[in-house]
């Protein structure tokens, strides 16, 4: 996607320009993405098809955001940028279910404390034997 930013700064696109052509790249790359039997010649006439929708003038479904080289030099740089590299795409893309990760977590035990004796019993209710009692009378 920083390519395609790249290419509509270079190219003096408005913000509606380049909106439509990031659209247009993030469609496609969901279609690309959501199934695994698409072809690259289903996948340039997706985005041939959206790009289309930008750049003809027949409302409601169409819009003419784009001009006729606008269009073009848009799908020469997703033949140059998004089809040629589309092999390295699917498999980062892709999730791998054969890929697996085994690892196992060692959880550490904390040594045992010994127990107390009966004589040296801690006192319930939090305070401490030594303060007990010692600043009932004092004032701050």
């Amino acid at each position: 996607m920083y390519n395609v930013v790249k290419f509509c700064k270079k190219a003096q696109f408005n913000l509606e320009k380049c909106g439509a052509i990031l659209s247009t790249f993030y469609m496609t790359h969901n279609y690309v993405i959501s199934r695994f039997d698409v072809s690259a010649e289903k996948i340039y006439n997706y985005f041939k098809d959206l790009v289309m929708c930008h750049s003809l003038p027949f409302p409601p479904s169409n819009l003419k955001i784009l001009s006729h080289a606008d269009a073009t030099s848009v799908m020469s740089l997703f033949c140059k940028m998004y089809l040629r590299n589309l092999p390295l795409i699917r498999f980062l893309c892709s999730p791998n279910f054969a890929f697996q990760w085994q690892y196992e977590l060692s959880v550490e035990e904390l040594p045992e404390k010994p127990k107390d004796k009966k004589g040296n019993k801690k006192e319930k209710g939090g305070k401490k034997a030594t303060d007990k009692g010692t600043k009932k009378g004092s004032k701050k």
